[in-house]
């Protein structure tokens, strides 16, 4: 599989190290006339763990690397079982044939009598951690290596995407628990789930294609937002934090001795170098790492299935220097030294009254598209695949994907110039759970196109698939001679607001209470209220769309010679913040600073 890394990555492997990705690996197991068998490959975590149980425990056994879910696939053609295992590590024990990692470990361990006691409260706390590994630190690990890069930010999911199929495919990470009593309980079944087995697969990570269609990805080509990096890091930092408070009163995660919970957590703890996270900083996490990793028990098993990680490791903190230096080069010199980051020229958020994954699957499922637009459209299911929307109006490829949170694509209209497309990138998220927001950013468009490319979003894209463009609008307007009491007092008083508005007004000083300007045009609650300095609202107009509120943040400051009012309000529908904007001028801010001039 090393042909999928990039050409400087190869460079950089050693023909001693880079044997170890392929099949000399089985050079160094047991005898392969056994009746036991372990198909993976070692950059896996799961696998990692896995062989090293096996090889701890003197289990025999022949080693089977794979490079990729079809070849996993192809050992089992032959078998006559009903449905094959597409994810790695698969175990075939005198045929009984077994995926994922927490699995295997519990069967093996209570097969061979290894790390999985047959006391009923010992293995409890076994399962336990087990239960909790799958739906924390698995998903945080796999989130934080998803958005971090090797020799650029998909390396590693692409590499190992390509060889497992969907053993580390990027996943949504859960938030971690606050304290372990949040742990999942379990029953102590030798066969709980392995979880994540039906998670995103090698078409959720970004291809070898490029941004521009047809050339190769560079490290300096794919940017990530720092947001992300950061809320992954705190995700995958506060799990750490839990699993010191777990090793408070014990020597090890389940309990006095070591068991197939420590060796789990150990292989995927492995991956912390990536992320240039110091265990160390841990001191109970970090003496319980050592424990494990130089424990008798598993004598030199680790040493045997981490060169591959290690090798991957190196290379990585390499490339991640490498790509440090070109940031800050591009930091100092500014955006036309190397390229730099921009804002899009064109961009949009725009509300769905849909699920989120719902709205996903509009963009990203064909007959979801034409059912919902009566539209006919062409749509590829893997990144380098093309879509074709409005009868070849918008074209163009698909370039990341990652299920119900983002797509990359790259995308033209047709009265472009030959071979110019602009890169468009679609973020989606939650809005509770029967709404979405989409998140629409659009660089590289021709020059004398924006307008057009504006108009054309709201009709070939949202208003199709009823999605409602949200605008802000924001203003700061200065009253001479006004103190913030003033201002405070004239807004929320019913009887005084509606002698300077002219229209009957009704508003309570009350967090949660409703409230009413211009005889009911606006209509709203009260949601923040700090007296003469903040008024934080919900507003909706009458003729805006049922159910949907827009919220109001007025700040008022005390300045020389009178007072500054700063209007704040999001989420407007886009077609209606002419008319907003309109009526507060006119029935808001010239009315009110009139009151002002002649009453006060």
């Amino acid at each position: 599989h090393t042909s999928h890394l990039t050409p400087h990555t190869q460079q950089k492997l050693s023909a001693k190290k880079r044997s170890v990705f392929t099949a000399s690996n089985e050079t160094k197991m047991l005898p392969p006339s056994t009746q036991t068998k372990l198909y993976g490959n070692e950059l896996s975590a799961h696998c990692r763990a896995v062989h090293a149980f096996l090889l701890g425990a003197n289990v025999p056994f022949q080693f089977v690397p794979v490079s990729s879910a079809e070849e996993l696939l192809a050992h089992f053609e032959d078998l006559k079982i009903t449905e094959r295992p597409a994810f790695a590590p698969v175990l075939i024990d005198h045929g009984i044939i077994l995926s994922g990692a927490p699995t295997i470990l519990r069967y093996m361990g209570a097969k061979t009598g290894n790390m999985y006691s047959t006391d009923l409260t010992f293995r409890a706390k076994i399962d336990h951690y087990l239960e909790w590994h799958m739906s924390f630190l698995f998903k945080v690990s796999s989130v934080l290596l998803h958005l971090l890069n090797a020799s650029h930010p998909a390396l590693y999911c692409r590499e190992l995407s390509h060889m497992l199929g969907s053993d580390r495919a990027p996943v949504t990470a859960s938030q971690p628990p606050p304290v372990v009593a949040a742990l999942p309980s379990t029953a102590g079944s030798v066969t709980a789930p392995t979880a994540s087995t039906s998670g995103s697969k090698l078409e959720h990570t970004v291809s070898a294609s490029a941004l521009v269609p047809d050339a190769p990805v560079s490290a300096s080509t794919v940017t990530w937002d720092t947001d992300e990096i950061g809320a992954a890091y705190t995700k995958y930092l506060n799990t750490l934090s839990v699993m010191e408070s777990l090793l408070a009163d014990s020597a090890f995660l389940a309990g006095p001795v070591m068991s197939i919970a420590d060796v789990v957590a150990f292989a995927e703890l492995q991956f912390a170098a990536i992320a240039g996270i110091e265990l160390k900083d841990y001191a109970k996490l970090y003496a319980w790492y050592e424990k494990v990793r130089t424990c008798e028990s598993l004598g030199n098993a680790w040493t045997t299935v981490s060169q591959v990680i290690e090798e991957f490791i190196e290379i990585a903190k390499k490339e991640q220097d490498e790509a440090k230096k070109k940031t800050d080069h591009m930091k100092k010199r500014g955006r036309d030294a190397r390229g730099g980051s921009r804002p899009p020229d064109v961009f949009h958020r725009v509300l769905f009254y849909r699920p989120v994954h719902e709205v996903y699957r509009l963009f990203t499922v064909q007959e979801e598209w034409s059912k919902v637009t009566g539209k006919p459209c062409v749509i590829g299911v893997t990144p380098g695949s093309a879509f074709d929307f409005h009868d070849g109006a918008i074209t163009g490829k698909t370039l990341y994907m990652l299920e119900n949170i983002k797509l990359l694509q790259s995308w033209r209209l047709s009265d472009w110039p030959e071979g110019k497309f602009s890169t468009t990138k679609l973020g989606f998220s939650a809005v509770g759970e029967d709404k979405c927001e989409v998140c629409m950013e659009q660089a590289d468009i021709p020059a004398g196109s924006f307008k057009k490319i504006d108009d054309q979003w709201q009709t070939l894209m949202w208003s199709p698939l009823s999605g409602l463009p949200l605008r802000e609008h924001n203003v700061v307007i200065f009253f001479d001679y006004a103190s913030p009491h003033m201002l405070y007092d004239l807004l929320m008083d019913s009887a005084k607001a509606s002698k300077w508005m002219r229209a009957k007004c009704e508003v309570s000083r009350g967090s949660g209470a409703r409230l009413s300007y211009l005889d009911g045009a606006i209509t709203g609650t009260n949601i923040e209220l700090t007296t003469d300095t903040k008024i934080v609202q919900s507003w909706r107009l009458n003729d805006w769309p049922a159910n949907h509120y827009s919220t109001v943040t007025i700040n008022i400051h005390r300045v020389f010679g009178g007072s500054d009012l700063s209007f704040h309000q999001t989420d407007i529908p886009g077609d209606k913040l002419r008319a907003l904007s309109d009526l507060l001028d006119k029935h808001f801010w010239r009315r009110l600073r009139r009151e002002i001039a002649q009453n006060y």
